[in-house]
């Protein structure tokens, strides 16, 4: 489930049409929905932060930072040496995002700030530069 999850944040993150996000199927919305609660209560992230970073839009705030750092924390997608990794979730990503993904993580990878929350959105930035159009948090 961690891998789907991580998969979801990436197509949510990018949009696969100009007009609609990646609709996550039912089964998924709950676990999404709890992810989300989850890094809010950790981080005291306000629903208006989140709601902000539509459409390329990504406050410099130290609690979305945390929160962004929660969400990659939460769905393992830091390796060891605290770079964000998206190998082993690529294969099951939707096709239609798998192109941005990478032409997004060629240019950015990891950016890495004085710490991980800094980190999570000093890369989520440089993504969110690359391709505002189709980003946003879930």
């Amino acid at each position: 489930m961690g891998k789907v999850l991580v998969a979801l944040i990436l197509g949510l993150m990018w949009k696969v049409a100009v007009e609609a996000a990646i609709e996550l199927p039912e089964h998924l919305k709950g676990p999404a929905k709890i992810l989300r609660k989850t890094c809010q209560a950790e981080t005291n992230v306000s629903e208006e932060l989140i709601e902000q970073s539509k459409g390329g839009n990504l406050p410099n705030d130290k609690a979305l930072q945390c929160y962004i750092d929660c969400l990659f924390r939460t769905v393992g997608l830091y390796d060891a040496g605290g770079n964000i990794k998206f190998d082993d979730v690529y294969h099951i990503m939707p096709t239609e995002i798998r192109e941005k993904v990478d032409a997004v993580t060629a240019v950015c990878k990891t950016i890495h700030g004085s710490n991980s929350c800094e980190t999570a959105w000093l890369t989520v930035r440089c993504y969110f530069d690359a391709d505002p159009e189709h980003s946003l948090l879930p």
